[in-house]
């Protein structure tokens, strides 16, 4: 299992250095509306709650999402806990 990972790691450097030789590198990045806190620097904040809904009401064949959570980040599908993050970005594709 660990050698899968490190040989996806490989395959994944190795596209990216054909993509950077044609220049046809593309951010990985999702393009999205950011959710956040803004800075107030003369109050603390213990805890903030980000919340974003959406309805789609076409079939939807596949999805991806990314989650980056400051410190903890949890994603709900139609009230079903599907995954959290802690610390780091989550990537999802739904197929």
């Amino acid at each position: 299992m660990i050698e899968e990972k490190f040989d996806r790691l490989i395959t994944y450097f190795e596209e990216t250095k054909i993509y950077l030789e044609q220049q046809t590198l593309e951010s990985p990045l999702l393009k999205s509306k950011w959710i956040y806190y803004p800075n107030d620097e003369n109050k603390f904040i213990y805890k903030v709650e980000f919340t974003n809904k959406m309805n789609i009401n076409e079939e939807i064949k596949s999805a991806q999402l990314q989650i980056v959570g400051d410190t903890f980040a949890k994603l709900f599908i139609n009230g079903n806990e599907v995954d959290s993050v802690f610390y780091k970005a989550l990537w999802l594709s739904l197929d």
